[in-house]
């Protein structure tokens, strides 16, 4: 398991940040090495985003793309959804 905290500047939506986060552990998971990822999100906008249900070309379509081309380095990558009130670190965290 590995945590991060980063300060991203002009964000506005929710989904922007989250999505920002993912990167951002995408690309530390790749340098540490690690074939097998596991991302979780309170957001189903997010994942179903990721996962190339939901094809959004407006302010977070750049990060989502960054995303996608992430997630194939990996050997194997699970994107979930898990509500909030399921993930009491991930709230903790983003406090």
């Amino acid at each position: 398991m590995v945590a991060g905290i980063w300060r991203f500047q002009s964000c506005f939506l929710v989904e922007q940040v989250e999505l920002l986060a993912i990167r951002e552990g995408l690309m530390l998971a790749m340098r540490f090495g690690f074939l097998r990822v596991q991302v979780e999100m309170d957001s189903l906008e997010a994942v179903e985003a990721c996962k190339g249900v939901l094809v959004e070309l407006s302010n977070i379509g750049f990060i989502v793309s960054d995303i996608q081309e992430l997630l194939v380095e990996f050997l194997e990558c699970t994107i979930l959804y898990i509500p909030r009130e399921c993930n009491s670190a991930a709230h903790c965290l983003a406090k």
